[in-house]
């Protein structure tokens, strides 16, 4: 979806076919913007036992600004871009350095048993601190590689921009009773402090200008 904010004009290109949920984007030093699937599709996989194929790989691709158009030549998968066997990747955030962004791997080995009888669905794997985070070059070929001082985190939400602030969401189960989402400052495309800690699980959030 391009949105011409001189005009108001929306452009709708679509790329059905390779992946989904490729809502979470970066931009290349090369001018394309970078599009991969968000990490509910590698939950969608994950959760796939009887090989469905209901979800389709979480994968990579790219935007070409200038022919507004997806590159139909560039495709990769999320899982072939790191040396890791860690299978499920997604969702992706801009890292400070134009080219680099980071990604979110899940380690199936620290994943915590489901909660409750029913099991998990892709909204609360997602919400798991199994998610390990990937600094990630983007470019013609792509590598990723994990950043070991970054801790297991979640990876179930998007940034949220407010205005000219913007914001990382991160899901904590420390009680499974009262989980909590903690809104981490992100300006800069850096890391920040938590200023903001919301009683359950919050995917997005407006800010109302009167």
């Amino acid at each position: 979806l391009v949105i011409d904010t001189e005009t108001d004009e929306v452009t709708i290109i679509r790329d059905k076919d390779r992946c989904g949920y490729t809502l979470s984007v970066a931009e290349g030093a090369d001018g394309y913007i970078y599009l991969a699937s968000e990490s509910l599709t590698a939950a969608a996989v994950y959760l796939d036992t009887e090989n469905l194929g209901a979800a389709a790989p979480p994968c990579l691709l790219r935007f070409d600004l200038e022919s507004m158009e997806i590159d139909p030549e560039y495709y990769f998968e999320l899982a072939d871009l790191y040396e890791e066997e860690h299978t499920y990747a997604g969702t992706i955030y801009p890292a400070k350095e134009k080219g680099k962004a980071y990604m979110m791997v899940l380690d199936e080995s620290i994943l915590p048993p489901p909660p409750g009888e029913s099991g998990y669905n892709t909204r609360t794997l997602t919400t798991q601190h199994a998610w390990l985070t990937y600094e990630l070059t983007l470019g013609d070929a792509p590598t990723a590689k994990r950043i070991e001082s970054l801790p297991p985190t979640s990876a179930g939400a998007l940034l949220v921009q407010a205005a000219d602030e913007l914001y990382l969401p991160e899901f904590d189960n420390a009680d499974p009773a009262t989980p909590r989402t903690l809104l981490r400052s992100y300006e800069g495309f850096e890391r920040g402090d938590v200023i903001l800690e919301i009683l359950g699980h919050t995917r997005s959030i407006a800010k109302v200008i009167r």
